[in-house]
């Protein structure tokens, strides 16, 4: 039989396993486990009583580091990367707003765990691109989609690790495949079951969740653009460099010396206090004296903030790269 649902239709049919997680009955970590199908469903709304929601939806700022946390926290619950990254964020949305956020089922994303099952698109990326889908015009959706794209391939994965540092890895790619499987090779993981390899995939999609969180809060003019307006001086034997940290750019200024780094200066950063500053605080005064690239990739990381050692790194080579 043809199951050809009207859009009123499917707002009576598809209530039951909307985002909402108040409708869910839970509290705290992102909607419900992967048996949330099974539950009994939410009575549909009288016909005619809903109306269609309007494009794009309406975006309201969000705290990327509690959408950070709730993702990765909900993670296991969900089933996976994709319907986790999208139901923490309408989650949030739907629990403060109501409709529409509440209208729209988080279960449609379940397919793209593992990479769609075949180590395709990442799920958190399938998420990801779901959100902007939904609350960024057409004629802007190109470049948000390819710009998240270019960040995911060239990010050291996972940089959020609230429960035990783990080795990170770049992808070069925005597929599952090539994602997860670098990862587990670099860290000695034979099995997709073990822990390890869980909360690396649980931090990756909380990386993307705050990421997309925070390209749709500067979108909306919640704010400012990374590096937006940032003038550094430099004076004689003075270079500056940029990388990306966790929380966004690290900028330092390296000062020279008889072919030589003198001093290394954080001049901007927004890494996480107690953690990425740990690194902040610590490193620089460890490239004093360092000339070449490979002196600087062989200082040890700061142990629990590697992704921001990594970025002051790779800053401080950046700016080393300019000296004649």
């Amino acid at each position: 039989m043809k199951n050809d649902l009207s859009r009123r239709d499917f707002l009576k049919k598809g209530a039951t396993g909307v985002v909402s997680i108040a409708s869910l009955g839970l509290l705290g970590a992102c909607a419900a486990g992967a048996a949330a199908p099974t539950s009994a469903p939410t009575p549909a709304p009288a016909q005619g009583s809903v109306e269609a929601p309007t494009f794009p939806f309406v975006w309201h700022e969000l705290d990327p580091l509690a959408v950070e946390k709730r993702t990765y926290e909900g993670f296991s619950k969900l089933g996976g990367c994709a319907r986790t990254v999208f139901d923490c964020i309408l989650g949030m949305l739907s629990e403060e707003y109501g409709y529409p956020y509440n209208q729209v089922p988080s279960q449609m994303y379940h397919a793209g765990h593992a990479g769609y099952k075949v180590g395709t698109l990442c799920g958190s990326m399938a998420g990801a691109f779901g959100v902007i889908g939904l609350f960024v015009p057409t004629e802007d959706q190109d470049a948000m989609v390819m710009d998240l794209a270019a960040w995911y391939s060239a990010a050291a994965f996972p940089m959020y690790q609230p429960e035990k540092e783990l080795i990170t890895t770049v992808s070069g790619s925005v597929n599952c495949s090539e994602s997860v499987t670098k990862w587990m090779a670099a860290a000695g993981v034979a099995e997709m079951s073990d822990p390890s390899r869980i909360a690396r995939c649980a931090g990756v999609s909380a990386d993307v969740a705050r990421k997309v969180v925070e390209m749709l809060n500067v979108y909306y003019g919640f704010a400012a653009a990374s590096g937006d307006g940032d003038s550094f001086e430099c004076g004689e034997n003075q270079y500056l460099g940029t990388a990306a940290g966790y929380g966004g750019d690290v900028t330092v200024r390296v000062t020279m010396a008889d072919g030589k780094i003198a001093q290394v200066e954080v001049l901007k950063h927004s890494e996480t206090p107690s953690i990425g500053t740990n690194a902040i605080d610590a490193l620089p005064t460890q490239f004093n004296g360092l000339s070449t690239a490979d002196e600087i990739d062989a200082l040890d990381a700061v142990s629990g903030a590697s992704v921001t050692s990594g970025a002051l790194k790779e800053a401080v080579k950046a700016a080393l790269a300019q000296v004649k």
